[in-house]
């Protein structure tokens, strides 16, 4: 029986989502729970494995999980704790605060939390001088960038990483998977008083690659305030140095790293929500990338 499980995590507790020996992780401490409830090793699978630091508010995971053992134990019931509503209850009893699990229910065996996935969306959340009226959460959630930013620069720049590219520039170098392309459907800005919310859509990303992005458009901006093009010039002068790093295809030609603590991962889409985009490959490339989640 396949449980899936949607969850919202604080990660500045975690050394990221993934399981990792010797160190406090979200899916170590939500297996651990899941063990020694079920008297048997549990193991999950995520749609996305988020880095040090970063948050979720809605993160799918799947578990298999007895049925047998749920049955004896009556933790599938009926009203008035519907459903999977008492399982839900125990096992957030015992998990510790800084994790929360929002719903379960019951998924089919050819359900994949990261392979049926078509859009991943991830926030994050810049204050910006002068700080006013910063509420309490504010100050743990977002990164205080401490230079004066003109916002609309920034904004183009963050458009035009929009569409389908080999995004190995702002990658890791530690990350392992094959194909670096990726698509990156939309970037939204929202502006809350002194914070700017940095919206990502996109049908997967790499390791880092959202903290890379936001963090070397940071360092274009400032350069660009400092020698700035004539207004006409200035989107393809943007254009085109967006495009030569992307062509570098090299993590040390764009070391910028905005912090992970103002990172959330805030929605999984498991329904197309954007049209499809035709990939412009190169001859060799035979195959589409496997759609992984990491930061």
């Amino acid at each position: 029986m396949n449980i899936a499980f949607i969850i919202t995590y604080h990660g500045s507790a975690y050394n990221g989502f993934q399981k990792q020996p010797n160190t406090p992780t979200v899916q170590n401490t939500l297996e651990k729970v899941l063990s020694d409830l079920f008297l048997s090793p549990i193991k999950t699978t995520p749609a996305g494995r988020t880095d040090t630091a970063v948050h979720a508010d809605n993160q799918y995971v799947i578990a298999p999980l007895p049925i047998k053992f749920c049955k004896k134990l009556h933790l599938i019931t009926t009203p008035p704790l519907t459903g999977y509503e008492k399982l839900r209850k125990i096992l957030n009893n015992r998990l510790p605060a800084t994790i929360y699990i929002r719903h379960l229910f019951e998924v089919t065996a050819d359900f994949h939390p990261r392979y049926t996935a078509h859009v991943r969306l991830y926030t994050y959340s810049l204050l910006c001088p002068p700080y006013f009226n910063i509420s309490a959460p504010a100050l743990t959630h977002s990164y205080r960038y401490p230079y004066w930013l003109d916002k609309d620069i920034l904004i183009q720049i963050l458009h035009a990483f929009e569409g389908t590219h080999d995004f190995t520039t702002f990658a890791s170098a530690r990350d392992s998977h094959p194909s670096k392309i990726r698509t990156l459907y939309k970037v939204d800005c929202i502006e809350r008083g002194a914070e700017l919310s940095i919206e990502l859509y996109g049908s997967a990303f790499l390791r880092e690659m959202v903290r890379s992005i936001i963090g070397n458009a940071l360092a274009l901006t400032r350069r660009l305030q400092k020698n700035p093009p004539t207004s006409p010039h200035l989107k393809k002068e943007i254009s085109s140095r967006v495009k030569q790093l992307l062509a570098k295809k090299d993590p040390v030609a764009a070391k910028a790293r905005v912090p992970g603590y103002a990172l959330t991962l805030k929605h999984v889409f498991y329904t197309p929500i954007f049209q499809p985009q035709k990939l412009r490959l190169p001859p060799q490339t035979a195959a589409l990338p496997s759609e992984n989640c990491t930061h």
